[in-house]
């Protein structure tokens, strides 16, 4: 597996790749599947001066993608919330975090060597380039407080993406925090029909800020 580092302009051009592989993800068995993800609003990463992005592949094959960008540039634009509508109450100042904001993972990709392998790549490039103290993460929480589990048909695995990031999460040193964050947002339901449901995110967060001393 080969994990390849996308910055500034070169990670711009391929803003695509990110909507292909949203694409693969709203298409495929996935929990808590937000109606239109495959054309959510990307302006954010655009706009933002630190994100970052990692894709996995499998040879020539692109099989999974992670996002990550400074808390305080993260926004959800369809429903108008910045990030300190989305943020602001949580105890860790916003702009002393960088986000985890999106893993995307082919279904017959889904295993914790490929969410780690493109984890790793990218503490490592936020370490080097970046002075951010805090690396954080929002994950569905477990049970019915979640939201909706949508299960899809014809999956080759058996893996949810959120079980998986609680795996990775825990393997590389995070911790669950008390604190949370609702989205509310038109969610595929288990009918097939859509509808807007809240899901609730835990945070999890991990303090780099000893290794930015060393």
């Amino acid at each position: 597996m080969i994990y390849r580092l996308f910055i500034d302009q070169e990670l711009k051009d391929h803003l695509s790749t990110l909507a292909h592989m949203r694409k693969l993800y709203t298409d495929s068995r996935y929990a808590y599947v937000p109606a239109d993800t495959a054309h959510e609003d990307t302006s954010y990463y655009a706009k933002s001066h630190d994100v970052r992005m990692v894709a996995a592949f499998d040879n020539e094959t692109l099989v999974g993608i992670m996002m990550g960008l400074p808390l305080k540039d993260y926004c959800f634009p369809k429903y108008n919330l910045t990030s300190q509508d989305l943020f602001g109450h949580l105890s860790v100042p916003i702009n002393d975090c960088f986000y985890i904001a999106e893993i995307l993972i082919v279904p017959e990709y889904r295993t914790l060597d490929v969410a780690s392998g493109m984890y790793q790549r990218m503490e490592q490039t936020i370490k080097a380039s970046t002075s951010y103290p805090h690396i954080c993460s929002l994950v569905i929480a477990q049970g019915p407080e979640g939201g909706t589990r949508v299960h899809r048909p014809g999956s080759s695995s058996g893996v949810e993406l959120d079980d998986l990031e609680r795996e990775y999460l825990t393997k590389h040193g995070f911790k669950r925090t008390n604190e949370s964050v609702v989205f509310e947002y038109d969610t595929l339901q288990e009918d097939g029909l859509v509808g807007l449901a809240a899901h609730h995110l835990e945070l999890w967060i991990k303090n780099i800020a000893r290794a930015h001393a060393a």
